[in-house]
């Protein structure tokens, strides 16, 4: 007997279905009703086997402190970097675990075929921590490595079983212990002491926690030094000096200084004023090159959520929600890879031949095109990560075999893509003409298009970039000749200004991201979905761009005048931790030393912080006081610090020094901030300015601290009385939109409750009590149509009892036989005391109870006691 374990249960259907070789698949329900049991013989090696194919809904456990430290007023929150953790079952309502061993029992061996990433690696061994003990051959372990979900490849993964790797699924332990304790101490200490000391801060900003992650923070500091650049941009004027010109075929031809503009208004107005005394100038050189546009590297998870974002509007988390929906619908391959280069076996022409067979509208034709033609070798310059291959379909689909726009949109960009990448490369020919004034030379610069190459792959709008500025410019740049004269027009003079960055775009955001380490294919999207839904940053939807919010910008600015711009929220640090974690994977370092040098460095951070959290109100004062634009300066005793050119702001300093307030405080930690160098970032990693800024003046109280950061926060309104008035009107908020649910949820009932007045019946007519027009109805209760009641909103339906259900039936029966009406049509007013006799009932607000379920035994064969998974060395 063999047990396959898949991580969803859709992926155990497909398996069962793949592997079965024709024979015939029953299914049963297993102690998980989620997750169905399929059975079936089939050969497994040599010899015939039975198979149970089942599943697990993702992690089978989650890290998280003991029921004594998950208390809040139990343990001071430093004490959590020191707290024993331990793994409890997911969700225990699942029975997940039972589910796992009761089908476990008596089987000799079991095949994995979980996600082929560290995470996948995780749940392996999961899994084995579960099923171990009830094998009757534990030591026969396989683990199954594929990519895609198509028949031929699950086939090809059966046939060469590896095993799983213990030193993957360690790496996402230690990074699981270590976010989980950082996040839970800082998020733990900070929101804890605006509770206590700044309730209303708490109030009027409807926060139930102020939180803290190591990857959230550095995310957030992108989007807040960009932010930062923006307001502190100061443009500068500068002048362009242009001439039109006119040639066969008329003016309209535009000529630029070939050195550029100007950066003051002196010579830029000599030169205009030398250039009306011209009729004619001279072209002196005419150039022409050919210019190669490669096509594109294959999709990688980064890539792909750029893609999704610029071109489809979607949101990273919602963008990889779809690639994986896809993947589980056998279109696509893996959609979680690092790797963007094929392998050099890869061939094409399987794919495309089912992209333009089973595919439609243009990337069919393209496929097709290409099959004609012969596809291109792929770009070899991509990295092999040794995951997964790159993000491709898998086989051609319509958009009547996807379940929805996004679906479509989707498979659409993936599809497409992936023909870009067997395309030729695109080509265009570069004209530049210089024409020669007498102290100054002017170049008009056009392109035409030679080979549209992979652009095609796109449709007709995908080469619009090869050409910026049209092809009309090219086509007539190239008729002009060397020592022909052009008529002058016209000289222009213009005054323009630098113009500020722009703010950070979810597709910028990711290769930064990725750029410096934070996070992994897999998790940066949700560090991107995370400081939204935390408030942190707006999502502008139309430009796809994070703005930070006052919020936001003050918990940024609050970590980089405590610990520097190279400190708690510094990229270079979680970068450290996630290299870290690599050598794990690698068996080059331990899970132990791994963890424990990180929660060192953080409890030394901790320390610091904890004697300057009063910076945090003081920068959230000075956030919405910028917001406001007051500006205000809001004394208290934090002092100038010693800023460093280009590093980390000044920290808190005398009381009363030179600079003293929230608002210089600010002002340092913008300036700070903005003058960071990514590049040196990521060369240096920070070391050169890792020195954290001077501890504050101990000789101020921390309760004079409180009540300078009370004052700061008054005066730009965070009141107890605007406190309670905004809990107030949010609760007011909060019943109407109840009350509106509660309205919608009666008239459903209402809607339900007539159309299931027909019983068994077929079809019949309902009417809507204020129209009086009729909707189609369906058999056995369900609403074929939408019906409005005439009631002010608020109102409640009035009870009707039998009696009052039983004459509306009489009323309505007399009516139809008074009006000889054959039809099965009812008069309004006779429907509308019909349909009045559903009660409209509230149901009353229900809070499950969350329950902490099993936890894994001590002492168990796979290392629960020491929270490792060590395989042990009977089944190694």
């Amino acid at each position: 007997i063999i047990l396959m374990v898949a991580e969803k249960p859709s992926i155990a259907k497909t398996l069962s279905e793949a592997l079965s070789a024709g024979s015939q698949v029953t299914k049963r329900v297993g102690s998980c009703k989620f997750s169905p049991v399929h059975e079936y013989e089939a050969k497994f090696g040599s010899s015939w086997a039975y198979f149970r194919v089942t599943a697990v809904t993702g992690h089978v456990f989650s890290r998280d402190f003991t029921d004594e430290f998950n208390d809040w007023r139990a343990h001071e929150p430093i004490e959590l970097f020191e707290g024993p953790t331990e793994l409890r079952e997911t969700d225990s309502k699942n029975y997940m675990v039972k589910h796992l061993q009761q089908e476990a029992k008596g089987c000799h061996a079991i095949v994995l075929w979980l996600d082929c990433d560290r995470e996948g690696e995780n749940i392996c061994f999961e899994v084995l921590s579960v099923v171990y003990n009830r094998l009757s051959r534990p030591w026969n372990v396989y683990r199954a490595n594929f990519s895609s979900l198509h028949y031929r490849d699950l086939q090809a993964a059966m046939q060469n079983l590896g095993f799983p790797n213990e030193n993957e699924s360690q790496s996402v332990e230690s990074r699981q212990e270590i976010d989980l304790k950082l996040g839970c101490a800082f998020t733990r200490f900070i929101t804890l002491y605006l509770k206590q000391n700044f309730n209303q801060v708490m109030d009027m900003l409807d926060l139930k926690v102020v939180s803290y992650g190591p990857c959230q923070a550095p995310t957030l500091w992108f989007c807040v030094k960009r932010q930062n650049e923006i307001m502190l941009f100061v443009p500068d004027p500068f002048w362009v000096v242009s001439i039109e010109c006119s040639d066969n075929q008329g003016p309209g031809l535009w000529f630029k200084r070939k050195r550029g503009c100007f950066w003051e208004d002196a010579p830029a107005t000599e030169l205009f004023q030398s250039l009306k005394t011209l009729r004619d100038v001279m072209v002196s050189r005419v150039e022409e090159r050919k210019k190669i546009h490669r096509k594109p590297l294959p999709l990688n998870t980064v890539a792909l959520l750029q893609k999704a974002s610029q071109k489809l509007c979607m949101g990273p988390a919602k963008a990889l929600q779809v690639a994986e929906s896809l993947y589980l619908a056998g279109l696509t391959t893996y959609p979680r890879t690092e790797t963007n280069k094929y392998a050099s076996t890869f061939d094409p022409t399987e794919l495309l031949t089912s992209l333009s067979e089973r595919g439609d509208g243009h990337t069919a034709n393209h496929a097709w095109q290409l099959l004609e033609s012969g596809a291109t070798a792929p770009r070899s310059d991509g990295h092999d990560a040794g995951d997964h291959p790159p993000i491709t379909p898998v086989r051609g689909a319509t958009r009547r075999d996807l379940r929805d726009n996004n679906s479509y949109r989707m498979y659409e960009l993936i599809s497409q893509h992936f023909l870009a990448t067997v395309s030729p490369d695109a080509e265009t020919k570069e004209i530049s003409v210089t024409v020669s004034a007498p102290s100054e030379d002017f170049v008009a610069m056009g392109s035409q298009v030679v080979e549209y190459g992979w652009t095609t792959a796109y449709g007709p709008s995908g080469s619009t970039f090869l050409t910026p500025g049209g092809t009309k410019l090219g086509a007539r740049l190239e008729r002009i000749k060397r020592g022909q004269r052009l008529q002058l027009v016209r000289p222009t003079i213009e005054r323009e200004y630098t113009q500020p960055p722009e703010l950070v775009t979810e597709s910028e955001l990711l290769g930064l991201m990725e750029t410096h380490g934070i996070g992994t294919d897999a998790s940066m999207a949700t560090h991107v979905e995370t400081i939204v839904t935390r408030t942190y940053c707006e999502l502008e939807d139309d430009k796809r761009t994070l703005k930070p919010t006052p919020l936001g910008r003050a918990l940024c600015h609050s970590l980089v005048v405590i610990d520097g711009d190279y400190g708690l929220i510094a990229p270079p640090v979680r970068a450290s931790i996630e290299r870290d974690c690599d050598k794990v994977a690698r068996g080059e370092e331990a899970k132990q030393a791994v963890v424990a040098r990180a929660l060192r460095t953080f409890k030394k951070k901790y320390e610091r912080f904890s004697t300057q959290v009063h910076i945090v109100p003081m920068m959230l004062a000075a956030a919405f006081a910028e917001a406001k634009g007051t500006g205000k300066g809001t004394g208290g005793n934090a002092g100038s610090g010693s800023g460093r050119a280009g590093g980390g702001g000044g920290g808190p300093g005398p009381g009363k020094g030179p600079g003293g307030g929230a608002s210089e405080l600010w002002r340092r930690a913008m300036e700070s901030t903005a003058a960071v160098n990514l590049d040196d970032l990521q060369k240096h990693g920070g070391k050169e300015n890792s020195i954290p800024p001077p501890l504050p003046n101990t000789s101020v109280s921390e309760w004079q601290n409180v009540q300078d950061a009370r004052a700061a926060l008054a005066e730009v309104g965070f009141t107890p009385e605007a406190a309670a008035k905004a809990v107030k009107e949010r609760e007011e908020q909060r019943r109407i939109e109840a009350e509106k649910t509660a309205e919608q949820e009666a008239l459903a009932a209402e809607q339900e409750a007539s159309g299931q007045g027909k019983g068994k019946g077929g079809s019949r007519r309902d009417w809507n009590a204020d129209s009086g027009k009729g909707c189609k109805g369906e058999g056995k209760g369900k609403r074929g149509g939408k019906a409005r009641r005439s009631m002010e909103p608020g109102t409640k339906p009035q009870e009707r009892n039998m009696g009052d259900f039983i004459q509306a039936q009489l009323d309505a029966k007399l009516a139809a036989e008074q009006s000889n009406c054959k039809s099965n049509v009812v008069p309004k007013a006779s429907a509308t005391a019909v349909k009045s006799f559903a009660k409209d009932s509230k149901a009353p607000d229900l809070v499950p109870k969350l329950s902490s379920g099993p936890k894994l035994a001590e002492g168990s064969a796979w290392g629960a006691t020491t929270g490792s998974n060590a395989i042990p060395a009977a089944a190694t």
